[in-house]
């Protein structure tokens, strides 16, 4: 089933290797890029009317979403993992709405949604929601509230 590498037969071991020597920051992206990726082919099987297909890759996007989901560190930062948890559970929604009603509107939703906090993921820190008060606390990075 697996070949000498420990990769499936067929897989990308350039694929592979830059999953493994990449930052856990790093893999947060490609967590969001493969989730837009699927949402953009489940968009186009929606237009073209193949629902295997859209099935497919609403099930992949709605899988990312939900390990994004999971590795939110409560811990770290409750009150931005809290909204984020909210967020991601909003998305899969429209994943389910999108896959149960053939909605290219939703899965377009979704993707504006993921892109928007995936633009959080870069360097901005993250500690404005308390206003003034927020200047003295110690700022919490987005990157820092997903484990990874």
């Amino acid at each position: 089933m697996y070949g000498k590498s420990g990769t499936k037969p067929g897989a990308n071991p350039y694929r592979s290797v830059s999953v493994d020597t990449a930052s856990p920051k790093q893999r947060l992206i490609m967590l969001f890029d493969g989730a837009v990726r699927f949402s953009n082919r489940a968009k186009r099987c929606i237009e073209a009317d193949d629902l295997a297909g859209k099935g497919l890759y609403v099930g992949k996007a709605q899988a990312i979403v939900q390990e994004l989901q999971n590795v939110l560190r409560h811990d770290v930062a409750p009150e931005l993992c809290g909204a984020l948890s909210a967020l991601y559970t909003y998305i899969i929604e429209l994943y389910s709405k999108a896959n149960l009603e053939s909605d290219a509107g939703a899965i377009d939703e979704a993707i504006d949604l993921l892109a928007t906090v995936k633009a959080g993921f870069g360097d901005t820190a993250v500690a404005e929601a308390e206003g003034a008060e927020a200047e003295d606390a110690p700022a919490v990075r987005l990157s820092a509230a997903t484990a990874g």
